[in-house]
């Protein structure tokens, strides 16, 4: 805020206090006009220096004030190069480390993906012990539909995997009722293109069960031009055919990233309490509900295993544990069938869906249960 930019110096010396490190910063004339100054420094424990420098709002006053509020007149950019080999990690402590040595700042702007992050949101999701932000806090999804002949199909890209070292991915000629399959196949995908190297060729990957696409390289660049850094000209072309069909008509099971499992796990079995303690209430108040419980089973084939979380239904809440039962027929594990029980603790848990008076509440999205903690508590 102010009429004046912040001191260089005001900026560094946080950084400094915050790491414990002297930087070695170089600080050089603005490569640009617009930049009141500008320095480069090395950090421990970023992959890459960092650039920094101030600018004011300038054109994007008008968006800066509907997202945050008025009376913020200046930037402080920070530009650096994600680690290829894991650039989540890497974007975390980033994230962590401009928070807290700006504290002042409402929210920070990413241009690379387009999302805001503002310093509520920051702090529940990049400041937790265990808990780590959704992957997808690197790239955005965009739909993009012709006016001129709708009936053609959509265009569903990825925006800001290139930055994390991967190829941007692509559906072409989706139709509208399909483009949600299309979103959450290809956030998928972006995901696993994190631990995985996706093949760009006849081979085919597998995504699911007997579920399997090809990926080939994109024959239409993404970006207008060799010159433009925000629009990479690497892509994948998702050959989504037959597959956004049985996404869309079939039950079906997909594979999720390791780094999605765990969270997802971690959330849930953290929430495993709650849970609990609200569907105690609802049986006791013979209230209408329903909770699905994910846990996950191995099956081991020679020297392989392949784990798949199964649904089942619980039919009664205890403490600490649950009664429940399988809901559906596995894909992959043998020698279980819908109706088989079994008890339920916390360690074995990876999931939860719960259906009641209230609006679904899920493991994914905790805070959807707290209408029914409070109520619970009274």
């Amino acid at each position: 805020t102010g009429d004046d930019p912040p001191d260089l110096e005001d900026v560094l010396q946080p950084i400094a206090d915050f790491t414990g490190q002297d930087l070695g910063v170089q600080s050089t004339e603005p490569p640009e006009e617009a930049m009141h100054w500008f320095a480069g420094c090395t950090i421990d424990g970023l992959a890459e220096p960092i650039a920094i420098w101030c600018q004011p709002i300038g054109d994007l006053e008008e968006h800066v004030h509907t997202v945050i509020g008025p009376g913020y007149n200046w930037f402080v950019a920070i530009q650096t190069v994600l680690s290829v080999h894991d650039p989540m990690t890497n974007y975390i402590n980033l994230v962590r480390l401009i928070s807290a040595s700006i504290p002042d700042a409402p929210a920070m702007l990413d241009p690379g993906s387009g999302h805001w992050l503002e310093r509520d949101w920051i702090e529940q999701e990049f400041f937790h012990d265990t808990m780590e932000p959704p992957e997808d806090v690197l790239w955005r999804l965009e739909v993009i539909e012709d006016e001129r002949t709708p009936d053609s199909g959509r265009w569903v890209r990825t925006v800001g995997l290139a930055r994390c070292g991967r190829a941007e991915l692509e559906c072409r000629d989706v139709p509208a009722d399909r483009t949600e399959h299309a979103l959450d196949l290809l956030a998928g995908l972006a995901a696993l293109s994190l631990e995985l190297d996706l093949p760009d060729g006849e081979d085919a990957i597998e995504i699911g069960p007997n579920l399997s696409i090809r990926l080939k390289e994109s024959p239409v660049a993404l970006g207008d031009g060799e010159d433009d850094p925000h629009n990479p000209l690497t892509a994948l072309l998702v050959d989504t055919t037959d597959v956004l069909d049985t996404l869309a008509t079939h039950d079906v099971a997909v594979f999720l990233s390791e780094r999605r499992t765990r969270q997802h796990t971690l959330k849930a079995q953290a929430s495993w309490a709650g849970l609990l303690a609200v569907c105690r209430r609802l049986e006791a108040e013979q209230i209408e509900h329903e909770c699905l419980i994910q846990v996950p089973f191995e099956q081991v084939e020679g020297d392989d295993s392949i784990r798949e979380h199964l649904w089942l239904r619980m039919i009664e809440a205890g403490e600490t544990t649950a009664e429940a039962e399988l809901v559906h027929e596995p894909h992959v594990v043998q020698g279980l069938d819908p109706g088989w029980r079994t008890t339920v603790s916390v360690d074995e848990l990876s999931g939860w869906l719960l259906q009641g008076p209230h609006p679904a509440a899920s493991s994914t999205h905790p805070a959807t249960l707290q209408p029914y903690l409070d109520e619970t508590a009274h």
